[in-house]
């Protein structure tokens, strides 16, 4: 058996037993308003509020070009929506009350979407 598979293995699990986690550390997870819940890849530690069922989210390719839209519909709610482009760049909507969409430059797909939700500004 390997040393290294020999001793990491049953250290993990001695870490996550003991409550230890794999996850970023606080610091390293993006600043969001008070009171706002968030979805999304970046977002998996975070527990999904009974608003989220609400919530539809969707991609399309109608913009210049057939660019990438990130779309977020929250009826009742302001919501937030963040799209990532395969370009690199990233595109982030105002906060509106019920719907609100972000767009990639002319040509550029989405490549992620994460949205956030809260009852009142």
């Amino acid at each position: 058996m390997n040393v290294t598979r020999k001793f990491a293995l049953p250290a993990l699990g001695i870490a996550l037993a003991l409550g230890g986690t794999t996850a970023a550390p606080a610091a390293a997870r993006p600043a969001q308003p008070a009171g706002a819940h968030s979805s999304g890849a970046l977002a998996g530690a975070l527990q999904q509020p009974a608003a989220k069922a609400r919530c539809s989210v969707w991609k399309d390719h109608a913009g210049p070009a057939g660019a990438g839209r990130a779309h977020a519909k929250c009826p009742g709610w302001y919501v937030r929506v963040k799209a990532y482009c395969d370009d690199g760049s990233i595109s982030t909507s105002a906060w509106l009350k019920g719907y609100a969409k972000a767009e990639c430059p002319r040509a550029v797909d989405v490549d992620m979407i994460r949205h956030w939700t809260q009852k009142g500004l």
